[in-house]
């Protein structure tokens, strides 16, 4: 099948809980990748892939995010907190997970036939298999490379195959002129981050803070190479998490979506790329001590 590629931008379509007997039920499909660069560390690398059937009058991006299998970023220039554990919305009353008779990530490190598994859903309300990689080693999910992505046997969307260009991890990132691998702590009020940006409009950098299974996000521009974001309102977004004292994780993903279709056809394939380099951090609020409120 013959696909149209084409940048995947978001839509203000709710998600449809439930299903009228005259709309259309489409397959919409969902290959992610991600790679982590940990500096000082170990870097990794994975995939997911999930089908779902639905409405047709649905947007694919939003249901994947409300049934937890695709993260919401914020829009360029705003922030957000947030928890990593991702908790089913009640919104998502049922959706169907379809399963495929292969899903391959052909890439220069190697083919990779994603495995099945039963999505770890805690109701009844999201059913069926997601896929995943069963190699972890990030030589296998290399950045600034092509891509095919091969979706065979699923009922409702028959076989794709798409080329996609990966992105490269982040490099030359700084944070207030320093770079980011001398950075042993954050205590400024007012974070200023640079990057090389990836020459690519697609791509979008979330500069992430981590501490324990809470997060505080902020994205931007990548072909800006720069943002700021405030630590103040990320400790007040996160609260006792970010104690002074503590350690935690920085890190800056340089994110690209795109969809693929064929013509005249209303199943969409998105593939997303997520490729971060992070850094273990200390927390040093200026004026704040440990146990403080």
């Amino acid at each position: 099948m013959a696909l149209l590629l084409v940048p995947l931008t978001a839509c203000s379509v709710a998600a449809q809980a439930e299903t009228s007997a005259e709309e259309r039920l489409v397959v919409h499909a969902l290959v992610q990748v991600q790679r982590t660069e940990t500096l000082g560390g170990d870097s990794r690398a994975d995939a997911l892939a999930g089908l779902i059937r639905v409405p047709d009058s649905a947007d694919p991006a939003e249901v994947f995010s409300l049934a937890g299998l695709r993260e919401a970023l914020p829009s360029a220039g705003q922030c957000q907190a947030g928890d990593l554990v991702a908790e089913e919305n009640a919104e998502v009353a049922s959706v169907e997970l379809v399963p495929a008779d292969a899903v391959l990530v052909l890439t220069p490190g190697g083919e990779h036939a994603l495995a099945p598994h039963a999505f770890p859903s805690i109701s009844d309300s999201i059913r069926g298999v997601i896929y995943t990689s069963r190699d972890q080693t990030a030589d296998s999910f290399p950045d600034a490379e092509k891509y095919e992505i091969v979706l065979r046997g699923a009922e409702g969307l028959g076989t794709t195959s798409a080329i996609h260009e990966s992105p490269a991890v982040p490099s030359g990132a700084s944070v207030g002129g320093i770079p980011l691998s001398e950075v042993e702590e954050l205590a400024q009020s007012d974070l200023d981050f640079t990057w090389t940006p990836s020459g690519s409009t697609l791509d979008l950098m979330a500069v992430r803070l981590r501490w324990d299974d809470r997060t505080y996000t902020c994205s931007f521009k990548d072909a800006d190479g720069f943002g700021s974001l405030s630590l103040a309102e990320a400790a007040r977004a996160l609260g006792e998490a970010t104690q002074s004292g503590a350690k935690g994780t920085l890190s800056l993903h340089r994110v690209r979506a795109e969809a693929s279709a064929a013509p005249g056809d209303t199943s969409m394939v998105e593939v997303r790329f997520d490729f971060s380099v992070a850094r273990e951090i200390g927390f040093a609020l200026p004026g704040r001590s440990p146990g403080a409120e």
